[in-house]
């Protein structure tokens, strides 16, 4: 895979229309039947750039194509879109999309609609995003859902972990202070949630599980959502 180290992206704007307004900073394309796009970032920083989806990154693994990009010890911060203030990542209807996050700080990244920090967004392919030590602060959804993390999805189809991760003082305008999930299959292990705020579910707020949807909370800690 194309790999990318000690990188900084930084006033990157996409605020065009269709594709034009993809990805501030980067847009991974790995759509289309059998296609793939598997870069990796390591000790990269991804700040001050603005889009209309994913302020610094747009993920698209739909039309049964594939991403499954590595980000380890990178920075994501003051990233600013409609949705998807840093990341946004779809699989389409019958893709894949399941990027890897390692290490990872997201800092006080906005989205005006969902997804402070993070926008994954299925119509039925998979989603798959995992998370590993990875710290989510001050980031804002404005007028909705996930003041962090948006998941939406159909059917079922999403894979999504979170383990050993930091949510503080992530707001969201309507639902999800740190986490709005629709429909998934996630895991949140050993992680820490403290001083989130939204409407509703200050910490998460879950809605639309399926009947062969799963979801686990396992040793997390909550405070002050």
């Amino acid at each position: 895979p194309v790999k990318l180290t000690n990188i900084t992206f930084t006033g990157g704007n996409a605020t065009g229309t269709g594709i034009d307004g993809q990805g501030g900073a980067v847009l991974i394309d790995g759509s289309g039947q059998s296609s793939t796009a598997n870069p990796v970032f390591t000790n990269c920083i991804f700040r001050f750039n603005r889009a209309r989806t994913g302020g610094a990154l747009y993920l698209n693994g739909a039309s049964g194509g594939e991403v499954k990009s590595q980000f380890a010890n990178c920075t994501f911060s003051n990233n600013v879109a409609d949705e998807g203030g840093a990341i946004f990542s779809t699989a389409g209807s019958i893709g894949n999309c399941s990027p890897v996050f390692t290490n990872c700080t997201f800092a006080s990244n906005t989205a005006q609609i969902s997804g402070g920090a993070v926008n994954a967004n299925s119509t039925g392919g998979l989603i798959g995003s995992n998370y590993f030590d990875c710290t989510f602060t001050n980031n804002r959804a404005v007028q909705t859902n996930g003041g962090a993390l948006a998941n939406v999805g159909a059917n079922g189809n999403f894979r999504y972990s979170v383990n050993r991760c930091q949510f503080s003082n992530n707001q969201a305008g309507s639902f999800g202070g740190a986490v709005y999930a629709s429909v998934p299959n996630s895991s949140f292990n050993n992680s820490i949630f403290v001083s989130n705020q939204a409407n509703r579910g200050g910490a998460f707020y879950i809605t639309n599980v399926a009947a062969n949807a799963s979801l686990l909370l396992l040793n997390n800690t909550l405070v002050d959502n």
